[in-house]
């Protein structure tokens, strides 16, 4: 006969801090560490995001030939409400491996889907200063391929060196 004095739980809470708590054991040890836990997370106030970020997104599909695994990048531009909005589903979705800030980047994927630019497969990510002069080259929330691309990139070459001055 087996017989248990107290339960098995597991429970895990995320502070508005953006901490997370995560412990499993008997009842006691969780309920110990978890008092722990809050008393070191009592004070804590909630990390407000403001203002406005700009992703570079970069599409991939490993699985298909070479050559033709590169399918498009979009620029998008992602608020502060957005990207508070991802940051329940992250936590969810990556309790203990979400990276900082993460939630940005993930409400860029969102709104590039969104907006119907976003070809599915990999995606590579790179934050763009909001004040880059290049942006100004680019269109934001369209698929671009690598042709548009190329062009681009010629077009901020020439300019940039239109202005360099002669030595």
């Amino acid at each position: 006969m087996i017989t248990f004095d107290e339960g098995f739980t597991s429970e895990m809470i995320q502070c508005v801090c953006g901490d997370v708590f995560q412990a499993s054991g008997t009842s006691t040890s969780v309920k110990k560490k978890r008092t722990k836990w809050r008393e070191i997370h009592g004070n804590c106030t909630e990390q407000k995001r403001e203002g406005r970020k700009v992703f570079w997104l970069s599409f991939c599909d490993s699985e298909r030939p070479t050559g033709q695994q590169f399918l498009g990048v979009a620029i998008i531009e992602v608020t502060a409400a957005e990207a508070d909005d991802a940051a329940v589903e992250v936590m969810l979705r990556f309790p203990f491996t979400h990276q900082p800030d993460s939630e940005w980047i993930a409400a860029a994927i969102k709104k590039a889907h969104r907006l119907g630019c976003n070809p599915g497969g990999e995606v590579a990510t790179w934050e763009v200063p909001r004040d880059d002069p290049n942006l100004t080259h680019y269109t934001f929330g369209v698929l671009m391929d690598r042709a548009t691309i190329e062009r681009i990139d010629g077009d901020i070459k020439s300019a940039s060196s239109s202005e360099a001055i002669p030595s």
